[in-house]
């Protein structure tokens, strides 16, 4: 099995609940230094104008769950004013492509078509940025959808 296939053994289909100001992450034991890999998270400057760049490390077999739920778990909440409810990771056919299925709230009053440019930047160009930027993850796409239909913004 390839490292980026290895990389997809716990995202496949991963789903979760978000809560609000919620960051539990998924149960597991400790990584030890061989598990880990270091990639690069990225999130807007305070400005929205670029990307500013993060290493953390972060168990290998569970590299993406772990990225997208620290960006939309850990980060969102503190940088966005949206409610999501949860979200899923669905693997593209190749393995190299990834959807990231959003939930909203169903009595939230925010639509994605709401949120501004900077919003959007938080919420999708932080998880784009981060998948694609980070070679280990051997991502090439990255798609955004509400329960399984395409966000058109």
């Amino acid at each position: 099995m390839g490292r980026s296939e290895s990389l997809w053994q716990e995202a496949g289909r991963h789903s979760v609940e978000i809560a609000k100001g919620d960051s539990q992450k998924p149960q597991s034991a400790p990584a030890t230094p061989a598990d880990l890999l270091t990639i690069t998270l990225y999130t807007p400057t305070a400005a929205c104008d670029t990307y500013a760049g993060e290493p953390k490390a972060i168990a290998a077999d569970k590299a993406i769950p772990q990225i997208v739920h620290f960006l939309l778990a850990d980060q969102m909440p503190h940088l966005l004013d949206f409610e999501l409810s949860g979200y899923r990771i669905v693997p593209g056919g190749k393995g190299n492509t990834v959807t990231i299925d959003f939930r909203r709230k169903p009595d939230a009053t925010r639509h994605f078509i709401s949120l501004s440019i900077c919003e959007q930047r938080v919420l999708f160009g932080s998880l784009r940025e981060t998948l694609l930027q980070n070679p280990a993850l051997g991502i090439d796409d990255v798609t955004f959808t509400e329960q399984g239909r395409p966000i058109q913004l």
